[in-house]
This record gives C-alpha cells, structure tokens and sequence, in this order.
C-alpha cells in the first residue's frame, strides 16, 4: 500500500461513513453496513469509494507483480544464455573436432548440413531471449511509471 494513496482513499470512505452514520443518527436509526448497499441514495458513493480504495491497493500490487516478474525473468534470460553457451560450445567443439578428422562416417554432404545445426540452435536461443526481453521491458515500463510517480530510492526514517 502506497501511504500517499491509499491514506486519502481510506480518509474519504471514513468520512463518509461518518457522515451517514451521524445523518443515520438524526434519523433515530443506528447504523447498519447492510442499510448502506440497500439504500439507493448511498450505495453509488459507497461504491466509488471502495473501488478507489480498491484501485490503490490493485495499482500497489501491479508494482509488486512487476518488481517479482523482473527478478525471474532475468533469472531466466541469464539461464538462456548459459543455455546457449553450453549448447555453442559442445556442438560447436563437437563440430570442429568431426570436421577436422580426415577420417570420418559422414559423407561432406551430411557434414556440411550438420553445421547448420549450430545455427538453428542459436536462432531458438535468440528467438526465446527476445522473447524474454520483450517481457522484461513490459515489467521495466511498469516499474519506472510506478517510480516516477510515487517510488523513492532514498532512505525515509519516520518517528
């Protein structure tokens, strides 16, 4: 929860109730929570205030999302590329070694189609890193609209 919105919702809705409750009082009635969602003449601003209050709690939690999302998609973007790496390098070795034997079971046909193999692994590679990158920058674009209105990256200390 974000303390300079969420405060003024929650602020709003006790006013609110405050309001009705002395209105209620008035009247020679208690009041009852019940009342508020029957009675049509207060249920619409009962409403918008629990759904303000609702958005703020929602909004605090996208930053949330975002924050977890980025952590793991970056663990996952650096698991590609060990991936790719390991792959490169026991099927490029593996390549190089066959290649470079004069004596060998494949033809220079089946050879020359067998280093294609490194490629197509690399474009599986590179096409599921942009993926990665591609939700990595969602994330980043929700994290610094959050900052820019309200994240603060300065020590706060508060009595």
């Amino acid at each position: 929860m974000r303390y300079e919105t969420t405060l003024p919702s929650l602020d709003n809705l006790w006013r609110f109730l405050i309001e009705i409750d002395q209105r209620m009082r008035k009247s020679g009635l208690n009041m009852d929570i019940k009342l508020l969602f029957y009675d049509v003449n207060y249920r619409g601003s009962l409403n918008k205030l629990i759904n303000d209050l609702e958005r703020t709690f929602r909004d605090s939690m996208n930053v949330r999302e975002a924050w977890n999302n980025l952590r793991l998609q970056y663990g996952q973007l650096g698991k590609t590329l060990y991936g790719l790496a390991a792959t490169a390098g026991i099927v490029g070795y593996s390549l190089i070694i066959v290649s470079s034997q004069s004596v060998t079971l494949l033809s220079e046909q089946q050879l020359s189609w067998l280093w294609i193999l490194p490629v197509i692994v690399v474009a599986l590679f590179l096409g599921l890193m942009l993926h990665i990158q591609g939700r990595i920058h969602s994330n980043v674009r929700i994290y610094q609209e959050a900052k820019e209105r309200y994240l603060i990256d300065e020590v706060r200390l508060e009595k």
